[in-house]
């Protein structure tokens, strides 16, 4: 079993994206392809960006501005678990 489950739904995910770019491309334009299209490409690059992270053992999500009060923080953050 892969350890990198995050590159194989992106690879996977990268695949679907090309399958309805070449749909588009073929004449296939419709709302719901073009629609397809996005979300396919906009998960793979987020998975791939996710699994380098992690490879380089980067595990920030973001950051915060240095201006945000510390009571805020703690009432406003959402963690999330990969």
């Amino acid at each position: 079993m892969s350890n990198k489950i995050l590159l194989d739904n992106a690879i996977a995910s990268w695949i679907s994206a090309i399958k309805y770019c070449n749909n588009i491309l073929n004449g296939q334009v419709n709302f719901l392809t073009r629609k397809s299209f996005v979300n396919s490409l906009h998960n793979s690059i987020e998975l791939f960006l996710k699994q380098i992270m992690i490879d380089n053992l980067d595990y920030r999500i973001g950051h915060f501005k240095k201006t945000m009060k510390k009571e805020y923080l703690l009432k406003n953050t959402i963690i999330l678990i990969i």
